[in-house]
């Protein structure tokens, strides 16, 4: 019946300091994890729009990966913190450069079909959403965490 000694409805869950400890480093790794990950689709869109127009520079390809390098590294620290396996961890990070090298890749092939001014406008606003969703993800994730 209802409140007795085996519902289990009625009796607290104890997880000690430690495992609340690891479960909110796995999540904060998890949603900081996204955020590069969302953010890695207009950007291998952008890379693939630039290589396309013989645009891409070493410089551009370089400066992504000093701006990602940094939530990457936090986000595989606390996954690491929040008992995930390095596979685990290795995989999530595989998952997001394949997805960016897909685009990357893919994009120039398509890109003739979109030609004129709405590639220009397409253009632009994946330049924007690549900005913006790595402007989101810090704010959402590591400035709620910072303070």
């Amino acid at each position: 019946g209802h409140g007795s000694p085996t519902d289990t409805r009625t009796l607290p869950v104890q997880i000690d300091v430690e495992q609340q400890q690891a479960l909110k480093s796995a999540m904060v790794g998890m949603e900081s994890w996204f955020g590069v990950f969302i953010s890695g689709i207009p950007e291998g869109v952008l890379l693939g729009n630039f290589a396309a127009k013989g645009k891409l520079s070493f410089v551009f390809v370089i400066s992504l990966f000093v701006s990602n390098f940094p939530v990457a590294l936090a986000s595989a620290c606390l996954l690491r913190e929040g008992n995930r396996s390095k596979t685990e961890v290795l995989g999530l990070w595989t998952v997001v450069l394949a997805i960016t090298g897909i685009l990357a890749g893919i994009w120039p092939l398509v890109t003739p079909a979109f030609a004129g001014v709405g590639c220009q406008i397409f253009s632009s606003v994946i330049e924007g959403l690549a900005g913006g969703s790595m402007l989101a993800s810090i704010c959402a994730v590591m400035l709620p965490e910072a303070y």
